[in-house]
This record gives C-alpha cells, structure tokens and sequence, in this order.
C-alpha cells in the first residue's frame, strides 16, 4: 500500500458503514483474543489411537513398522516470525475428527496481528505478506468477514499464509497412515523485522538470542500440541522410543531444527529440554556452517543483511560459481532502504560497480566495455561456498551426539563437504538424509541448487540415508491461449468487462505474431520496433537461443540498437561469437561461431536501460507499437496489435518486452490434458492496485470464465456477467486480495471429461467491485490459458523413478517432504480424488475416511478443488494415487507400497547414527 493510501485511511471522514465495518473487526478480533485467554483453546475430549499393525513384509530379514514418514513440516508456525506471519491457531476446541477441520477466525488481511495495527505496521505488513504468496502466484486472501460475498480463498495448496496444520488434519493424516512426523522450527530475522518496520539507522539489527528465543516458543507449541493429543500421538527421543510409540499404534513426533543462526550449544540445550533429534545446519542464507543453495533473490538479499553476525563484512551477497547443471540464476543484487513517513521498505538495486564485482551476469553493456554485439552462454549459479571451518565442526558435532543430520538448503559444495564428513566418520559412512526437496536428473540441467544433485543423491542412499520428496509438484505448463498487450484491458467504475477470444473482434485486443519457416539455420537478423521513443537511457535487443543438445546451456545475444523519435533497429550479421564455460563476465569478443537454425530461437526482447544501468532519466519512455523480425532477408515474425495500440509502455516502471516467446506464439500443447491454468497479469506500476478487502473496505475482485468454441466454429461470450461475486461458472483471480501492478495470478479448473483444450478459444473477464463509492482503475497486460500435467500424477511418477535411479528399488527410502506451514506452495490441483476411501499394503490397512469438511458442515475441502490445501489431505493423494487410471497398475502398488514403508526407513536411518549399527545393509 502507498503512502497516500494510508494517509486516505487515516484521515478520510468515517461512515456510517466504515464504522460499522470497523466495529465488527474489532469485535471479532476481541472475541479471538479472550476466546484464548479463557482457555477456549483447552482440550477437547480425548480419541484413542488406531490399533497397531505389523506389516506381513521384512526388510532384509528384519521386521518393519508400517506407516508413512514426513520428513519436514512446521506444526508451530503460529509462534515463529513473532507471531505475525501465519494467522490460525493449530489447536482449538473444536472436536478431534479426521473429517472435519475447524474454520479460521476472521484474518486481520493488513496485519495478522490480532489488534487493528498502527499506520506503520499495517503499510509494512500490507506491503510483505502477499509477496509470499506470489511464489505460487495467488493473492493473499482475507479470511470471511468482510462483508459481501463469502470469500473462498482459504484453505488452498497455493495459500502459505494461512493455518494448514491444525490437530484435526494432523489426525486425519494420521488415520491415513502417518506414523513418523518430523516436527521442524524455522524463522527469518529479516522477514521478522521487517514486517515490525524498519528501524534506523541499520534496517535489519541480527542478533542471534531472537534465533534461540524463536525456537523455544516453536518447540513450547509443539509439545503443547502433542501434550493434549497424548493418547495419539508422542514425541519420540530416540529410534527405540519410536519404535515403541507406533508399536502401540501412535503417532511418532521427531523435533527438529532449521533455523539459520545457532550454535552447538544452542542445539544442547534445546536436546536437553525438548528432546530434538533432527538438525539442518544452513537454511535460507549463508551462515556460520556454509553456504546456502543459490536459490532465490531475496534470500541472497538476506544473506547480506545477516552477514555480520556471522562475521563476514557488512552486506556480504552470496558468492557464484557459473556452471551448466542449473538453469536457475541469482539476480540483480538488492537491498531494502526506507523513506519517511511513514516507516516503509522497498527493494532497490545496488550500483553497478558492486553488482558488477559479483559477476552473476554480463554488464557489458551497462558498463559500455565490449564488443557491440555480444555472445555468451547463460549458465546457471551455483554458491561458491562449502562448510566453513566452524560449519565442519558443528556438523562432526552433530555426528557426536547421534543426530540424524539434514543436507536440505545446502549448496552443492557444502553438501559435498557434509558427505565427505559423513564418509569419513567413526565405524562407517554416516547416514544423512535430505527431508525435503527434489533430486536432478542425471543427465541435463535441473532448476536450481534446491534439487539435491543426483551422484549425491545415490551417495545418500548407498550410505543409508533416504529423502522426502516435497509436495509442491511439477506443472510442466503449455500454452494454448495468450494474449499481451500494454495494455489489453483496463477496468473502470464505467467498463466492467473484457474478453479475449480468437476471432472476436469485440474482444481485448493483444497482439499476434506471424513466424516463418524454422528449419532453416541463420546467418543475419534484423529487427525494426515502431513506436515513440523519448528521452534518454539505452535501447538493446536481447536474443535467447536454445543449445544444440538438452545438456548445453542456452545462448544470450545482445547488441545496442539505432533509435530515431519513431523507432529503433538493429542488425546482427553475421552473430557474434560467444562467449565459452566460464567466460561468461568477459567483456570481449566470443571466441566460438555456434550455428544456430531459427527453432532454437526461444525469445526475443527490447530492453531499455538507463545510463550504466541506472535509473532511467525522467521522461524516458518506449511505446513499441509493432516489431519485425528479419532472418536472411524473410520476414519471420511481426507482432501488431489489431487496434494499432501499444505492444507495452516501456519505462521506469517496466524496462524489458517479449517480441517473440517460442511457447507462446507458436502453441503446442497435448490434447488430452484436463487440468487448465488461467493466469491474468496486472500492467506494471504503483498506481495500477486493484484494491482488496481491507479494514475500512469490502474491496473488489476479478471474475473470470474461460470460452469453449461452438460447433459453429464461434467462441461464443458469456450468456450473463456477475455483479455481486464470482459465481457458477466464474472464478475469482483475485478472492478480494489486494492486486498490485506487475504481479500475476493463477486460478485452476478442470475441463469436463468431454471437452479437449483445444476446445478453449477464449476468456471473459469481470470485474466485481463490493464497494458501491469505489473508485476503479485498474489495467492488465496479459491474460493466457494454459494445460498443465496432473502434479500429483507426476509427483507419483518422479517417486517411482527415483526409486528405481538412485534407490535400486529399495522400499521405504523415499517419503513425503511437505514442508506443510514452511511457507511452501502445495499441489495445487488434481485432476480427480476419491471422496471416502481406505487403502493399505503389507497385512495392514486405513480405517475408511470420508469426505474432509470445514467445522462439519456443507464447505468440503477437496484435493481435486483446493489442492492440498489442509494437510490431512497426504492421505487423499495416496488414495488418489492408489486409484489413478493416469498411472500404470505395478507404478501405483509400488509407489503405495514404498510410502507405508517410509516410516521404517527413517528409523533404520537414526539407528544407523550409532556407530555401532552401520554394518550390513541399508
């Protein structure tokens, strides 16, 4: 929220009906607060747990525990970030089933704070909280209570900021075969303090006793949970106790740490007073162990921020190493400043003499050394640091004290340092684990450092350890409908609606793009943009080039272009060398000449930069109304909009457009798919804010309802369009969260068994405001339809993979990872679940489960709806693989099989932390 939209909240003269609004907030947050301290939180009446079952199977001769093992969730998440983060409380009166879960007190949207907040905290908080939810592209929902329609948006697999562990789902996991639990504590000193405002001068002050403190309220909440559920659940100290713990068919809870500042002696006494037994020695930055998986802009903007409680120099970012294994790279460097008033933050890039020393990208062109054309191969970041000196000894430490030991976050070299450890420990290599994440291929790039490298992977396994496979899943998205434009939609008090359709003229009008033929190799381009150009900064084109082999990295052209007041151009012929292996920083001529043919073009992009790289002088501005791409003298492509209206409006607030995306502009998509994913994005820039619910407003929302073609051949428009909500066949995009310029948001629906997407031809779009005095302005650049693979299909099929690559199909080595309240997206969507199901493997079975609903009414949460949006719903995904057609027969048994067996592959692995019992077979 902007400074002037808290100044309008503040001073503005209060109606009748803001004051009403206001009156039952506060209420209602009153009600919460002595619900509390009158202990309407005290126990509910005790369940017994299920009777305990040995499977009919053994394991290398020995006898197994049946069950199912997560190796990383956050049960006490209410009590990290100081408690202003995660809004819902675990535990509640509500009575223990594996039905029903307990609805969310009404969500303070602003602050999650249970007290309306002050102006500060409320612009701090508004400005933090839907940033994380834009990992999965999902607005941050207010929970019920703002008048006007019911709001939806809660429970959700995209939804991170809200409760998705209360006992209730705990439970129903736990009918569904949960026996080992990995209860973890986490926080972020600097997501913390700023979402308490900046303070001055220093914006963030590290101070490790905030690190110890947090996990002591963390690990207090846990034992509280488990505490009332005693008859069912049990925190277990060592391998023995668990074993014992679900031989009398409970629940096993192993306490774990993943904090990123505390010290050997941190960990004893937290081992002393709470019985923890699991440790990830880095998390989100570098810290005083090693370095952190380079993954992700603002953790490396943390990483600087925390820099000096781990004795390296004030702002010290995360240092790279370029390779081909990953594709994903860090960016600009930034860091946080303030203005006044009132306290705010914002994001703003260091100056390019520091980003430059970094070498995460080529400057050349901000820096004006090199060549005029310039050839490089985009490599992937990987961080330069392994276990620091301090690091080695805390994780030999670790060893010491039989901790089982966690290499999840860890950069590649750090991981490589810890197995190296492990590999050399007393009475054999000792067994690590990786609790949650993914593993790379074996051949070809993979995401990022986050996906455990794969000859790591097999060392784990051969030395005993196993993994938890985290639960966000892999959507592998083809487009079939986009549309762009600068703008292609603005919504008023005055126009409602839009659409975009294949050929409807009445429809939004984005731009098309007419490629050539694209077999044949290139030898020279030339690119003519049309459009206004004024002021100053620098006009660049940008051409990605896909490698000649999947493992070789994809290839970066840059050249400056000529500019006139009406349009700019420019020719590259032949292309520029490029740039080879690690080179990649050089500001110097290529010393290769790849050929390339025009289907491994994947983008081409303008750019406008300032001087050196700076902010753009005042007034600049590119209003690119149409672009053409010449290869050897033919045309290829030419993007125009049908109105003639601009392709983008370039400028401080947007500095780069995609003339050409290979996936866009030329669909290919599989027909069979039934899972569609519609994405909307706000035009960039602070004044464009479609304004949510609030505590002063009930806020507006964008509806949206995709096309299906006639038998005509039309794409016929909606019969009616919503006033009063997104109802029927509409969906919100939005579910009353605030919308701010540049972001986008998904929304996912499933086609009916008798439609095909290419049946899709369109979108319409509505805009439903709940405010009748609101004020609306509100623009979109780009809206598109795409088929996505069913995640839990894949994720079933990645298991089963893994089992066989890494594994050598030993059973139980792979179990769930959610990170289930870690602020981690979830499936977002199935394409079918059972309702009511039970299923088992080895002699044992489920109790049959019914239908999850919320508070046991009519509102069901459903996998093939919401995602896994709750986490009880692990025992719907296993059912929905145990039941899927999507999946070959032996696929399923054996990936249900394995999972039932999880629970006793963890075990082997803590009793394996005794030297003593690290002989024989894993």
């Amino acid at each position: 929220m902007s400074t002037n939209a808290v100044s309008v909240i503040f001073e503005r003269t209060v109606t009748h009906r803001t004051l009403a609004l206001v009156h039952w907030q506060i209420r209602d947050m009153l009600v919460l607060a002595l619900a509390t301290t009158a202990g309407c939180s005290s126990a509910p009446p005790e369940v017994p747990p299920l009777p305990p079952c040995t499977p009919t199977v053994t394991i290398d001769g020995a006898p197994a525990v049946w069950g199912f093992a997560d190796l990383h969730t956050h049960p006490g998440i209410e009590e990290a970030f100081e408690g202003q983060l995660v809004w819902g409380h675990a535990q509640s009166s509500a009575p223990v089933s594996a039905t029903s879960i307990p609805s969310l007190p009404p969500c303070p949207v602003e602050t999650h704070v249970v007290r309306t907040g002050s102006p500060i905290e409320r612009t701090a908080h508004s400005q933090i909280l839907p940033l994380l939810n834009l990992q999965s592209d999902y607005p941050h929902p207010p929970i019920a209570g703002e008048g006007g329609p019911p709001i939806e948006g809660w429970p959700s697999g995209s939804d991170v900021l809200h409760q998705q562990m209360p006992v209730n789902a705990i439970r129903r996991a736990y009918e569904g075969g949960l026996r080992v639990l990995f209860a973890s504590v986490t926080d972020s000193q600097v997501l913390t303090q700023l979402l308490a405002g900046p303070s001055f001068p220093e914006v963030i002050v590290p101070n490790r006793a905030r690190e110890r403190d947090s996990a002591t309220r963390q690990l207090e909440r846990i034992e509280s949970i488990v505490d009332e559920q005693s008859d069912w659940m049990e925190i277990a100290r060592s391998p023995e106790e668990a074993r014992r713990i679900i031989g009398e068919g409970k629940l096993a809870v192993v306490l774990s740490l993943e904090m990123d500042a505390l010290t050997i002696e941190d960990v004893d006494a937290l081992i002393d007073r709470f019985g923890v037994a699991h440790v990830i020695p880095i998390h989100l930055i570098d810290n005083d162990h090693g370095g952190t998986a380079a993954n992700g802009d603002i953790f490396n903007s943390a990483t600087a921020l925390m820099s000096t409680m781990f004795g390296r120099p004030a702002l010290s970012f995360i240092e790279v190493e370029h390779t081909s294994r990953y594709t994903s790279r860090l960016g600009w460097p930034q860091l946080p400043g303030t203005m006044s008033p009132p306290l705010l933050f914002a994001l703003g890039s260091v100056p390019l003499p520091w980003a430059d020393a970094l070498e995460y990208d080529n400057q050349c062109f901000c820096t004006g050394a090199g060549p005029s054309a310039l050839g490089y191969r985009l490599l992937g970041h990987q961080n330069r640091m392994g276990l620091t000196e301090v690091g080695r000894t805390f994780v030999q430490q670790l060893f010491d004290r039989r901790l089982i030991v966690d290499v999840s976050h860890m950069g590649v070299a750090a991981t490589t340092d810890a197995i190296a450890l492990a590999e050399a420990a007393a009475g054999g290599p000792y067994p690590l684990i990786a609790s949650h994440g993914g593993i790379a291929p074996d051949d070809g790039p993979t995401g990022s450092e986050r996906d455990l490298a794969a000859d790591q992977a097999r060392w784990i396994a051969q030395a005993g350890g196993v993994v938890g496979l985290g639960s966000g899943g892999a959507l592998a998205p083809e487009t079939v409908l986009a549309v762009r434009g600068g703008p292609i939609a603005t919504f008023t008090g005055a126009s409602r609606t839009a659409c975009i359709a294949d050929g409807d003229a009445t429809c939004a009008s984005g731009w098309t793009t007419i490629s050539g033929s694209s077999a044949d190799p290139i030898t020279r381009v030339d690119v003519v943009v049309e459009g206004a150009v004024d002021g100053g900064g620098s006009h660049v084109l940008e051409m990605q080039l896909a490698g000649a082999t999947p493992d070789d990295a994809p290839v970066i052209v840059r050249t400056e272009m000529t500019c006139t007041s009406s349009s700019c151009s420019a020719t590259l012929d032949p292309l520029p060398a490029v740039l080879e292996g690690d080179t990649i920083t050089e500001c110097a001529a290529g010393s290769s000449t790849p050929a390339f043919t025009r289907a491994q073009i994947e983008r081409v992009s303008i750019r406008l930069v300032g001087a050196s790289c700076g902010g753009l002088p005042d007034g600049s501005a590119w209003s690119p109304t149409s672009a053409t791409i010449t290869i050897d003298g033919a045309t290829w492509v030419v993007a125009a909009r049908d109105n003639g209206g601009a392709l983008a409006q370039l400028g401080s607030s947007r500095g780069g457009l995609d003339l050409f995306r290979s996936g866009d502009d030329a669909p290919s998509f599989d027909d069979g798919r039934k899972l569609v994913r519609i994405g909307v994005i706000a035009s960039p820039g602070g004044s464009n804010t479609l304004l949510g619910a609030a505590l002063d407003r009930y806020g507006s929302e964008l509806c949206a309802r995709p096309r299906l073609r006639a038998s005509d051949g039309t794409c016929p428009a909606a019969p009616s369009f919503p006033t009063s909500g997104c109802e029927g066949e509409w969906v919100t995009m939005s579910f009353r969260g605030t919308w701010s310029g540049g972001n986008r948001f998904d929304r996912f629906v499933t086609l009916p068994a008798d439609v095909a997407p290419s049946a899709l031809c369109g979108l319409d779009l509505a805009l439903v405001t709940h405010d009748p005095d609101a004020r609306v302005s509100f623009s979109i650049d780009e809206a598109r339809i795409e088929v996505v693979q069913d995640p839990v299909v894949a994720w079933a099929e990645d298991y089963a993979g893994l089992m066989d690559r890494i594994f050598d199909g030993r059973r139980g080595a792979i179990g769930f990872g959610t990170d289930m309240n870690g602020l981690a997206p979830q499936f977002p969507i199935t394409r079918r679940s059972p309702s009511t199901f039970e299923y088992g493997a080895h002699g044992c079975s489920t109790p049959s489960i019914g239908p999850l609903t919320i508070d046991g009414g009519p509102r069901t949460v459903r996998l093939d709806e919401r995602g896994l949006a709750s986490y009880g719903q692990l025992a719907d995904v296993i059912a929905t693989i145990a039941e899927s057609d999507d999946l070959p027969e032996a696929q399923r048994t054996a990936v249900v099989d394995s999972l039932l067996l999880s629970a006793e592959g963890i075990l082997r692995v803590w009793e394996r932390t005794d030297p003593a019992r690290r002989g024989g077979t894993p």
